[in-house]
């Protein structure tokens, strides 16, 4: 099992893109390892689910160092994709909010539009796919600025 810090929370610490046998060293005991060493598709941590909302999630950048951080969060995702190795674990899903809560559109826009601005303060920017954007037909083609990846 997974020791928590001396404020009670279990640290996830992950750079996007590294594989995954990076993130199970550098996070021991927090995910189930299989047969091979490894785990696709998706990874959970094996603690209980009500130990879940404990966790702190920090993102590193390529110099190991930490960029953001995010807790009180209701569940977690790495992803890693099997078929495409080379990416890594590239995926981070999570989610803020349970179906108990009960929260209308306003509130769950509330949270969305807070960990939006979180972001930012980190200097994120938003990047729209020109494969698959999200606003269609002519919305799509005025107004909007692409940033890289």
């Amino acid at each position: 099992m997974p020791v928590p810090n001396q404020q009670g929370q279990y640290e996830i610490k992950v750079h996007l893109g590294e594989s995954a046998q990076d993130v199970y060293r550098r996070n021991p005991h927090m995910f189930k390892v299989n047969a091979s060493g490894v785990g696709p598709g998706f990874m959970r941590p094996v603690l209980p689910f009500k130990e879940i909302e404990k966790i702190k999630i920090v993102l590193m950048d390529n110099d190991q160092q930490p960029i953001f951080a995010m807790d009180h969060i209701k569940d977690i995702r790495l992803v890693n994709d099997d078929n495409i190795p080379h990416l890594g674990v590239d995926n981070l899903l999570v989610d803020t909010a349970t179906s108990g809560e009960n929260l209308n559109d306003k509130q769950l826009y509330e949270r969305y539009a807070k960990i939006r601005d979180m972001l930012k303060n980190y200097g994120w920017q938003a990047y729209i796919d020109p494969e698959d954007p999200r606003v269609f037909g002519k919305t799509s083609e005025t107004g909007i600025k692409k940033s890289p990846p």
